[in-house]
Parts: structure tokens; C-alpha cells; sequence
């Protein structure tokens, strides 16, 4: 439950547990934290009603040695499953897999837990062609209902020099499985930031992107994306969009210089705010949070992060490192991996973030990725 909504039955809660000598605890998470060598798992400590830690937990993915973390993702509205984006070399050169783990509600209460994949894919044997190949992904994002997955290619990969960063989305549902590009109007493969999946109605997801000027979205639908039914203006840029993200029915796409929130519900682009309105050096990447009020996002420079109003170009929390890996969780609490720093802060009110606790874990490499998941003992929404 949304603190936000909660605050009056917490309230209720409180004065009765001072009648009964009891206090309603906030519900505990679990986070997956993964940097490129590995993924740890962590509890939130609750005691007297309030957030006050971490606590390492002996939980581990069953992956193979030696491998390298690229990215991570997770969906379910409950039961949860991380999605595990990996690197492993092998006699024929790097090979980079998709790995699907149901973990559901994390069992604090077991000391050691090893989580296996349901499934996993070989993104070498998805290739469409030797110049477009799906072993070169380096991003990957998932769906809601965990269908449909989008992933960007890199070339800066192994084995992926001087190909071309390019979309790439799979339905799991489909034979093969299969993947498919995304096109622009022109018939030409999109070259842009990764996709990003959002809600357009009629129970089914859209992947929108931005690309050069525009924002576009397409419908996806048993066969997947189909054509391009939306497309919008993003505004001036200086140049290309660098990055874009979205999430519920709000996306915001970035040039560097300035920012664009586009509301998918109506159709419409709110005009760009510039880097400079907002104290920001340069923007390097752009995150919208469904647990954040629609107008909120973060925005992280080559130097640091930032939470920033879109409405009215305020913004908060200058501490987040520009390298740092975040969630938010459905409590509002922002987990950030600073380094080897797992740092809470509470965004009850999000232009005014308070640290509410840290913990240096014993994790090396650079950070990907962090998801949250309810416990055993929660009670979800």
C-alpha cells in the first residue's frame, strides 16, 4: 500500500497500538543487488514500526562460474520473477544468455536459499543475421506481465564491434522463441535508447522509443508490436534523443541538454525543460518510477543523480551518484548501490529525500541493477 494513501490508517494503527501495546510494523522487502559479478540479496530490518537496515541474506542464483552481469529486471505485481541479462565465455567466444528466475516472495526465514531458472535463452541461437544479432544485447527491460522483452544491443560488447546498438523485441510466448526489430516509418532499424514498456489500455502493454526528434509507440498485440500508432513531436533538441524511459502512461526522452515528458493518456508532449533550469550539467540518462507521482523522474548527469519535477523544475537529492543502481520500492523508499554502498532514502516526499539508513556490502564490480521483492511475510496489495 502507497504510504502516501496509508498515512490515515497508519495513524488508526498507531493509536490503537498505543492501546494495546502493540505498533504496526512496516512490511519488510527483499532487494536483489547486482553488480557485474554478481547478485546479492538483502532484507530491510523493521524494528519498532520503523525502516532502520539491511541484512545480508544467503540466498544466491544458480548461474554458471565466471560470469558477467549486464543487466537485471523483475516483474510480477506479487509473486515476482528477476530477469537476469549475463555474459559467459565460452570455446566459441561470449555468449550472453536471458535467465528467468521465479523467485515469488523471498523466504527470509530460510537461511540459505538457491534460486534455479525456470528457463533460459541462448541469445546466440535468436540471431537473425551476422550483422544483427541478439548475443550483442546489453539492456534489457520486461513487460508487466514478463511476455514480452525488449532488449538494446551494444557494440561495445565482445564480438560486436562496429554493429550497430539496435531494438530488439521478444514475444516468449511465440515458437521458436523469435525476436523481431523495431522499424521506423522509413523501413529502417531503430537506433536509439532501450525500449520501454508501458500501459496504453485494453490490458495490453506498448513499447514506445525515442528516436532523433520524435517519441513513437507501438501496440503490441498477439503478434507483437505491429505498426507504429502513435507518434509525437518530442519538442526542439539540440540533437538525437540520448536515452528515454517510461512507465504506467508517462515517458520522458532526454537529448542531453533538455527533458520531455510525454503523457500517453492524452497524447501529448509538456514542453522541454532545460538542463540549465534545473542546475544539471548534462544529463545522461532519464528514469521514470510508477512508484513516484507522475510528474517526478530521475535524472542522472555524467556527475551525479538527481529527483526531478517535470511541472515545476524543482528537484531533490543531489547524493546519487551518477553510477549508481537504483529501485523504488511500493513503500516509496529509494534503494540506491553506491559502489559498495547500499543506501535508503525515504521519498514520502520526493523533492525532500531523507537518508534513512546505509550498509556497505561485500560486493565488487560495478553496479547493474537492483529489484525489489516482497517477503514471505508481507501482506501485498
Amino acid at each position: 500500500m502507497n504510504r502516501k494513501l496509508a498515512l490515515p490508517l497508519l495513524l488508526w494503527a498507531f493509536l490503537m497500538g498505543a492501546c494495546t501495546g502493540t505498533q504496526e510494523a512496516l512490511p519488510p522487502k527483499a532487494l536483489a543487488v547486482a553488480t557485474e559479478n554478481g547478485v546479492t540479496f538483502v532484507q530491510t530490518v523493521v524494528e519498532d514500526g520503523a525502516f532502520q537496515s539491511y541484512a545480508p541474506l544467503d540466498h544466491t542464483l544458480d548461474l554458471p562460474g565466471s560470469v558477467e552481469i549486464l543487466d537485471i529486471d523483475a516483474y510480477g505485481a506479487r509473486d515476482r520473477t528477476l530477469v537476469v541479462l549475463y555474459e559467459v565465455s565460452e570455446t566459441q567466444g561470449a555468449v550472453r544468455r536471458l535467465a528467468f528466475f521465479p523467485i515469488g516472495r523471498v523466504a527470509v526465514s530460510q537461511p540459505a536459499v538457491t534460486y534455479t531458472a525456470a528457463s533460459t535463452l541462448n541469445l546466440e541461437d535468436l540471431a537473425s543475421n551476422t550483422a544483427r544479432t541478439a548475443n550483442c544485447a546489453r539492456r534489457v527491460s520486461v513487460d508487466p506481465s514478463g511476455r514480452y522483452v525488449g532488449l538494446r544491443t551494444s557494440d561495445e560488447l565482445e564480438g560486436c564491434e562496429e554493429k550497430e546498438p539496435l531494438h530488439l523485441w521478444l514475444d516468449r510466448e511465440s515458437d521458436g522463441p523469435t525476436f523481431n526489430l523495431l522499424w521506423d516509418s522509413s523501413g529502417n532499424p531503430i537506433v536509439a535508447s532501450a525500449p520501454a514498456w508501458l500501459d496504453l489500455g485494453d490490458n495490453e502493454p506498448s513499447v514506445t522509443w525515442a528516436e532523433r526528434t520524435d517519441v513513437y509507440a507501438e501496440g503490441v498485440g498477439e503478434d507483437g508490436p505491429g505498426e507504429q500508432d502513435v507518434a509525437l513531436d518530442a519538442g526542439s533538441w539540440s540533437g538525437s534523443a540520448v536515452d528515454y524511459h517510461a512507465a504506467g502512461r508517462v515517458g520522458v526522452a532526454t537529448d542531453g541538454t533538455r527533458l520531455v515528458r510525454v503523457d500517453w493518456a492524452t497524447g501529448a508532449s509538456a514542453a522541454p525543460i532545460d538542463r540549465t533550469d534545473l542546475g544539471i550539467d548534462a544529463i545522461a540518462r532519464v528514469r521514470v518510477e510508477p512508484n513516484l507521482p507522475g510528474s517526478v523522474v530521475v535524472v542522472q548527469s555524467p556527475f551525479r543523480g538527481y529527483l526531478t519535477d517535470l511541472e515545476d523544475a524543482s528537484r531533490g537529492l543531489p547524493a546519487l551518484a551518477s553510477s549508481a543502481a537504483f529501485t523504488i520500492d511500493t513503500l516509496d523508499y529509494l534503494h540506491a548501490l553506491n559502489g559498495t554502498r547500499l543506501e535508503a532514502w525515504d521519498l514520502i516526499n520526493p523533492l525532500n529525500p531523507q537518508q534513512v539508513t546505509n550498509r556497505t556490502l561485500t560486493v565488487t564490480g560495478t553496479p547493474v541493477g537492483v529489484a525489489w521483492f516482497f517477503t514471505e511475510t508481507e501482506i501485498a496489495p
